[in-house]
């Protein structure tokens, strides 16, 4: 981590007002634009409660409890396996997978993906599997 951070610094003395590590989430890149050159943003309202939410936000809200209780134990625990690991070109072939069961789920899964949103992922195996 030292290491890390005297490059950081070393790269912030070179200019730039920011850094982002990958793999970065969008919320990271708004919340810097948002601080160094002053963007202001418009979210949605949550129909349901109306609240505001941020666009990671609604799509996490997407993910229902019983959303994978339609697949099979062995491809929950592929998709656990691969989420774990960040492995993304093994999740974007269990999409596929999950497309064959349940199209619905692959499309969540597939925006989850997008976004980084490996911990949204896990959360919903963990309450399908809290709920089996």
């Amino acid at each position: 981590a030292g290491v890390w951070e005297e490059e950081i610094k070393d790269v912030l003395a070179e200019g730039p007002d920011d850094f982002i590590r990958k793999p970065f989430r969008e919320e990271d890149v708004l919340n810097a634009l948002r601080e160094h050159l002053g963007i202001k943003y418009r979210y949605a309202q949550d129909e349901r409660e109306g609240q505001t939410v941020a666009p990671t936000d609604s799509i996490r809200a997407t993910v229902k409890p019983d959303s994978f209780d339609e697949l099979p134990p062995e491809l929950i625990n592929e998709i656990a396996e691969a989420a774990l690991s960040l492995d993304v070109d093994r999740l974007d072939g269990l999409v596929l997978e999950v497309r064959g069961v349940n199209p619905v789920v692959a499309d969540t899964m597939s925006r989850l993906l997008k976004q980084y949103e490996f911990e949204a992922l896990l959360e919903a195996l963990q309450v399908r599997e809290e709920g089996a």
